[in-house]
């Protein structure tokens, strides 16, 4: 063929399997960028989605948290319980005992690490708030988000004394937040609320 006749690269190739072959054959003149479009054409279009938006590639652990995760009864699962969710079903996937054995100490351990970051959070408001009665309204409301400065002092305090949720086995505390909404709308005082933040994080130390 003459090499003038070929089609570059760059030029896009939509249908039969001859366009197919005459693509590849281009891309194999045009060296190294020419490999990289055969890698993404033996991929497939699920290569394209999985880099992600702006071409950034992602995390094992985002893709894996973006996969649908089957359940029984196809019920649908909170963004915050997908961590648990991917784990009970590596446990029902797994064959080999020692494989089970680890995967079912691993969801103890996440599930008692989000148990302690809930208790912890009721704790702060139990030690912020003036009574039984205020301490679950702020608990079981979620108010509209006015006071936004009080608010990100206070979580970012909380993130730094009690659980950083930019961490993975914390990232449970980033959905417990609504909480320090509620008592940044109650008026709650700042500094009420980081003396309680301090007495929670001194006993999490011990």
């Amino acid at each position: 063929m003459d090499r003038r006749a070929a089609p570059p690269c760059a030029r896009s190739i939509v249908g039969t399997a001859s366009h197919w072959s005459i693509r590849l054959r281009a891309c194999e003149r045009a060296g190294p960028r020419g490999e990289r479009l055969r890698t993404r054409e033996r991929a497939g279009p699920r290569a394209e989605r999985v880099s992600g938006r702006g071409g950034a590639s992602c995390s094992p652990v985002e893709l894996e948290s973006r996969r649908a995760v089957p359940m029984a009864g196809m019920e649908a699962v909170k963004q915050c319980d997908v961590p648990v969710a991917i784990l009970q079903n590596r446990i029902k996937a797994a064959q080999d005992p020692e494989e089970t054995a680890k995967l079912q100490e691993d969801l103890d351990q996440l599930l008692e690490t989000r148990e302690l970051i809930r208790q912890s959070v009721q704790e702060v408001v139990r030690l912020a708030t003036d009574s039984k009665e205020q301490a679950e309204r702020v608990l079981t409301t979620k108010p509209h988000l006015t006071q936004r400065e009080n608010y990100n002092a206070a979580v970012e305090y909380f993130r730094i004394h009690c659980f950083d949720w930019r961490k993975q086995e914390y990232e449970y505390a980033r959905h417990q937040l609504s909480a320090f909404v509620s008592l940044c709308e109650e008026r709650v005082p700042l500094t009420r609320i980081k003396e309680a933040i301090d007495r929670v994080s001194e006993k999490l130390k011990k």
